[in-house]
């Protein structure tokens, strides 16, 4: 069912501390739609869900994990926040334990772009315009670009961010539109990031170029696909790398 919007919680939660999230984090939050209920599948300690609620930007969320520990962290959070009546904690493989009324924000984030396509693959309910999807793939971006892109997905924005680490992060939001994209393959692997011009934007460039580089010596040393090779390549050369 969800959980339900109350006009007041448990108890009071403006005197805990403000929940300070990650710099990955804040970054997918900024991208939140405010008044919408937030899926957040992966959770993480229910951190961004929590926050969004206390502060006001969405009016209550699910934190959704496959895994028991995860759900019990995030279930300490919620209480400590005095949230149960506005987050629920949710047991789900991806988004199988969901359905299209529940949620209209949907955040997948923190895990590898090949579990993401998984997930979004096996809810065919998202390929509706109402869902906004906010995706922050850690690994293998230029597979969720290019699902996206072949599944009537429409990309209407990307950010990056350097965490205090020195790591680089992205997010990609996403809604429905039932047009398959025409996306080249040097936007399903760089998207605006080669051209942007802030430092987070290059260092995820250069990381992508990288991977490439390393995937054509790779090839050249075994013999590998020579179409594959050519495309790599085709990739490293193209104009809009220069500088990087």
């Amino acid at each position: 069912m969800g959980p339900t919007v109350m006009r007041s919680s448990t108890k009071s939660t403006n005197s805990l501390p403000m929940l300070e999230l990650s710099e990955r984090l804040l970054m997918v939050a900024n991208m939140v739609r405010p008044g919408r209920i937030l899926a957040d599948i992966g959770t993480d300690h229910a951190y961004l869900p929590c926050e969004l609620v206390k502060n006001g930007k969405i009016p209550a969320a699910i934190a959704a994990d496959i895994a028991s520990g995860p759900l019990k962290n995030a279930e300490v959070t919620v209480r400590r926040y005095g949230l149960t009546d506005k987050v629920e904690c949710r047991r789900s493989d991806g988004l199988s334990a969901f359905n299209g009324s529940e949620c209209e924000e949907i955040v997948l984030a923190g895990m590898g772009g090949n579990l993401i396509v998984d997930i979004l693959s096996a809810a065919p309910w998202l390929h509706n315009p109402k869902f906004h999807l906010l995706l922050q793939p850690m690994t293998h971006s230029e597979d969720v670009r290019c699902f996206l892109l072949h599944h009537g997905f429409s990309i209407d924005n990307e950010s990056a961010v350097i965490d205090k680490s020195g790591k680089v992060y992205i997010a990609i939001s996403a809604y429905y539109d039932s047009k398959p994209g025409n996306m080249d393959l040097f936007t399903c692997y760089f998207g605006p990031h080669a051209v942007a011009k802030n430092d987070a934007s290059r260092c995820f460039a250069e990381k992508q170029k990288n991977r490439l580089e390393k995937k054509r010596n790779g090839l050249l040393h075994t013999f590998g696909d020579c179409k594959q090779l050519r495309e790599i390549e085709d990739l490293l050369n193209d104009e809009r790398l220069k500088g990087l």
